[in-house]
């Protein structure tokens, strides 16, 4: 099954499978590896698109799960490299000079992309790198572009993307590490900070070893650390550009923690913990997607050592309310505002 962006591709399949060597950079999770050519590398930060692809990869090129940044770094160029449009055009410019560091002279970038994720003026990004920017095609509400840059390829270093700002919440103060592409880019999210701010009286009492579930550049679990020092922390997300955030979170406030990218609970599946405090993301890139935070629901209580605690903030709007107590049979709003509901539920 292929998305539309994929579709797009496939239906100018004839383009990649002339070229030596691609390299794809963030694909979806959908069958598009087994009908590009097996020339090159397919890369992605999203382990559920890493996860995917591996199961369905039939010998069809190498599929690689880290930072961009890192891919065939000192190793061969590439003749052309594709990328699928990312969440923001900050991310956009990141993706694009990696990907020109990593272009051989005279190749091709090119980049594919649905009309909600702002491809129809991707073109103007593209243009920067001095090249002459084509439309190749359009259809299904997606667009293929591609350029051949004209200016000299830099040295691509994720650490020039680092940007480090000052979170204040409830008396506590820290710096937190992102880089475009993870949640809460440059600012805490708002519902983030809601939750410190309620659960911050509490942090004090807690112990063991708690959980960030959907950790992000690390906020939830920086502010749990820097509160109480004595917490064991642990960090999962799907992205591993929030992993890299997350780890320089904590290099920047001099604490150990524990950070790996997760589909869900699968790589702590063994573990127990003390507690798990989330802002769990609603959203597939750009599309609404309650099933990560649902499921999340179902599988928490076993993630929870006996009277372990839950702390989950999520928009008033959503039922998560009923979800929560048909999984632990009990669920209490902690704080609540216009926007958002604080619940806190006890494996008893």
């Amino acid at each position: 099954m292929l998305n539309n962006a994929s579709q797009l591709i496939e239906r100018n399949i004839n383009r990649f499978l002339a070229v030596k060597s691609l390299l794809v950079m963030g694909p979806p999770a959908d069958d598009l590896i087994n009908i590009l050519p097996d020339v090159g590398i397919v890369t992605t930060t999203d382990i559920v698109a890493y996860e995917y692809m591996r199961s369905k990869n039939n010998h069809h090129g190498r599929v690689l799960f880290q930072e961009a940044a890192k891919v065939a770094a000192g190793e061969e160029l590439y003749e052309a490299v594709l990328i699928f449009m990312p969440k923001s055009k900050d991310e956009l410019r990141y993706r694009l000079l990696n990907a020109h560091a990593l272009l051989r002279e005279k190749g091709n970038i090119f980049l594919v992309g649905a009309k909600k994720e702002g491809i129809a003026s991707a073109d103007k990004v593209m243009a920067t790198l001095g090249g002459k920017v084509l439309k190749v095609d359009s259809a299904r509400h997606c667009t293929l572009w591609v350029t051949q840059p004209l200016k000299t390829a830099k040295p691509f270093s994720i650490a020039d993307w680092e940007s480090v700002y000052r979170a204040h919440v409830s008396d506590v103060t820290f710096d937190v590490c992102n880089i475009p592409g993870v949640f809460a880019h440059k600012h805490i999210d708002i519902g983030t900070e809601f939750l410190l701010q309620s659960i911050a009286p509490k942090v004090a009492d807690f112990k063991g070893e708690w959980l960030d579930f959907a950790c992000g550049a690390g906020v939830i679990a920086a502010f749990m650390v820097k509160t109480n020092p004595r917490l064991l922390m642990t960090g999962v997300d799907s992205s591993a550009l929030a992993v890299y955030c997350a780890r320089r979170t904590f290099e920047l406030m001099g604490a150990k923690g524990n950070f790996l990218a997760s589909d869900g609970f699968d790589n702590v599946s063994e573990r127990r913990f003390d507690g798990i405090v989330t802002n769990p993301p609603f959203h597939t890139g750009i599309d609404t997607d309650y099933s990560i935070t649902e499921a999340f629901i179902q599988k928490s209580k076993k993630m929870l050592k006996k009277n372990g605690q839950l702390f989950m903030v999520a928009n008033n709007f959503l039922d998560y309310d009923e979800q929560l107590r048909q999984v632990f049979g009990n669920v209490e709003t902690i704080a609540a505002n216009t926007k958002f509901n604080i619940y806190m539920c006890v494996n008893n």
